[in-house]
């Protein structure tokens, strides 16, 4: 099945009607048949098209992924600073730095990721270093 936008001309108006189509086979030719007739679309609006997605979608049982009235504006993630401190991280090449100093060491945890997320709590939001895990759960780096 597929959708099919059909033009049709009556004097100076043009129109479009949407049509879900489907292929079949009958006596060894292949024709197509309209299953739906969705009607006249010039005026639809992205609402209305978003709406006809979602019912067919819910209908269906099919996920279409996140729409904006799931996302909070006010739960989301401010990346600049981040962005800002990484690129200035690898401009000056500290995590050749870090590996070349603390290879002899023999940590069992990423010391340099350590190292970074408190470099960029002081530089973003400097608290105090008890402070750090709390701000850290908040955050996304």
């Amino acid at each position: 099945m597929f959708l099919r936008v059909v033009r049709i001309k009556k004097g100076s108006q043009a129109y479009k009607y949407l049509k879900l189509v489907k292929s079949i086979r009958k006596k060894g030719k292949v024709i197509q048949k309209v299953v739906v007739n969705f009607g006249n679309i010039n005026h639809w609006s992205p609402a209305k098209i978003r709406e006809l997605i979602n019912k067919l979608a819910v209908h269906f049982d099919i996920d279409t992924g996140l729409t904006e009235n799931d996302i909070d504006p006010q739960g989301s993630f401010c990346y600049g600073p981040f962005l800002l401190a990484n690129y200035l991280w690898k401009r000056l090449e500290l995590s050749t730095f870090f590996e070349r100093v603390l290879i002899e060491r023999g940590f069992e945890f990423e010391v340099e990721m350590a190292i970074k997320v408190m470099v960029f709590n002081r530089l973003c939001d400097p608290a105090s270093k008890h402070s750090l895990p709390f701000w850290l759960r908040n955050k996304y780096i």
